[in-house]
């Protein structure tokens, strides 16, 4: 702004200055435009100079940004090796900071890929004769895509050439009619039915054209060249096809054929390429260890990242209205407790399940229970007991003691019996059954 400011006040010096029509004013007049003038230089530089900082800066920042966005993936879990989206930002990475040959560079971005990215995705393997010779089928692709170039390159240089010929021997017979003309010192004009009209070159041509091929069959020189016209200007035409062939087609043009066509490559293939991808680069690139070295880092880097204790949580400036309880479920727990321990007589807390059109709901409330009127006594106490012990030992639920202890005896007869005989109460093998050796049962007696 004080570079503008500067040239608006010379501008208008110099408007005052030019009000005065003395020497003086003159030279003071040219004194200032020439101030202006470097004053406008000074502004342009400057202004570039801004303009080169600015886009800069922002080629920095997008950069950052592309950096940030894609680390937070990362730490998301929506990015990860072996992923192609991974390998495709770390071969963009390589082919930002990286200065090297167009070949070495393919081998570089391929050879990155390999390692890190997707081994099912399809992939273009650089036309090179060291690395297609690894593998027959790519040997055999390459030689069909060099045949296909080479027969394609003959036949453009073929077609060029006839081009080039066909321009070349049309505008040099077309001088060499003009010759003819010139020297035939034919009339301009002539007079027919009776009007002048002028005699064109072609029509001239056409007239005598017998005569014009027995003068271009001629030598030009029968004492010094030998050839004719046509002879020197169909030689001439052949030096101009052979520069401008040469010009177009280089012989030391060094040929660069397609790449082979995408295709997935098994993991045997994945092994032999990365090795001689490897082994080509070393040869080419002496700082390919810190390369590698540098992109083992990040990718170690961004392995530890997806780690959730190597994340910085910090408070975000979005919000999510959630319902959560206000108290703890222990302390709702024990105040319950307390709350039936306190419950008055005849009142009680009670859990129904009811069904509503085929779907259950459960029903929680509080309930009055009827006072304790007392039980029954005499006669029919007595009935309802009789009732009670005829009932369950009916249905199986008891037994009669007079039945329980004739069994004990039952078991405890040939135990007693094989005491008997022996005169001990020893460790012997019961008399029926295959049974372990056991003590005799206690007698109730």
């Amino acid at each position: 702004m004080v570079m503008l400011d500067a040239v608006a006040l010379s501008r208008i010096d110099t408007q005052l200055i030019g009000f005065e029509r003395s020497l003086v004013a003159l030279s003071a007049r040219n004194l200032s435009i020439a101030q202006t003038g470097q004053t406008l230089e000074q502004v342009q530089r400057l202004t570039f100079e801004l303009l080169f900082l600015h886009e800069k800066e922002l080629r920095t920042k997008y950069a950052i940004d592309r950096i940030n966005k894609f680390l937070v993936e990362v730490m998301e879990e929506r990015l990860s090796v072996g992923q192609e989206k991974f390998a495709s930002y770390l071969i963009e990475r390589v082919d930002d900071f990286v200065d090297i040959p167009q070949e070495q560079r393919k081998l570089l971005k391929l050879y990155v890929a390999l390692l890190y990215g997707d081994p099912l995705t399809h992939r273009r393997i650089p036309h090179i004769e060291e690395l297609v010779v690894v593998e027959p089928i790519f040997a055999k692709a390459a030689k069909a895509i060099r045949l296909i170039t080479d027969q394609t390159r003959e036949e453009k240089k073929r077609t060029e050439t006839e081009k080039i010929r066909q321009e070349a021997l049309q505008h040099n017979w077309a001088l060499l009619e003009w010759e003819y003309d010139f020297k035939c010192n034919k009339p301009a004009i002539e007079f027919i039915n009776g009007r002048w009209r002028t005699i064109q070159k072609d029509e001239f041509i056409a007239r005598n054209r017998k005569e014009f091929e027995m003068w271009a069959n001629s030598r030009e020189y029968p004492s010094a060249d030998p050839r004719t016209r046509r002879q020197q200007l169909e030689q001439y035409v052949e030096e101009v096809v052979s520069r401008e062939i040469a010009k177009m087609f280089p012989p030391e043009e060094v040929i660069v054929y397609d790449d082979l066509l995408p295709q997935v490559l098994s993991e045997n293939q994945i092994t032999v390429i990365k090795e001689r991808c490897f082994e080509l680069l070393s040869k080419h690139i002496p700082r390919l260890p810190t390369i590698l070295k540098v992109l083992e880092d990040f990718v170690e880097l961004c392995k530890l990242l997806c780690i959730p204790d190597n994340q910085v949580r910090v408070q975000s400036h979005q919000y999510i209205e959630r319902e959560v309880p206000s108290r703890l479920v222990t302390d709702m727990l024990h105040e319950m407790e307390q709350e039936l321990i306190d419950l008055p007589r005849f009142q009680a807390y009670a859990k129904f399940i009811q069904e509503q059109a085929g779907e259950q709901t459960t029903l929680k409330t509080k309930i009055a229970t009827s006072p304790f009127i007392g039980g029954w006594g005499g006669y029919e106490y007595e009935d309802m007991l009789s009732f009670i012990k005829v009932s369950t030992a009916k249905d199986g639920f008891t037994r009669l003691r007079s039945d329980i202890e004739a069994e004990i005896i039952e078991r405890q007869e040939p135990w007693i019996n094989v005491s008997k005989g022996t005169g001990s109460k020893g460790r012997r093998k019961p008399p029926k059954g295959e049974g372990p050796q056991d003590d005799a049962p206690p007698s109730h007696s």
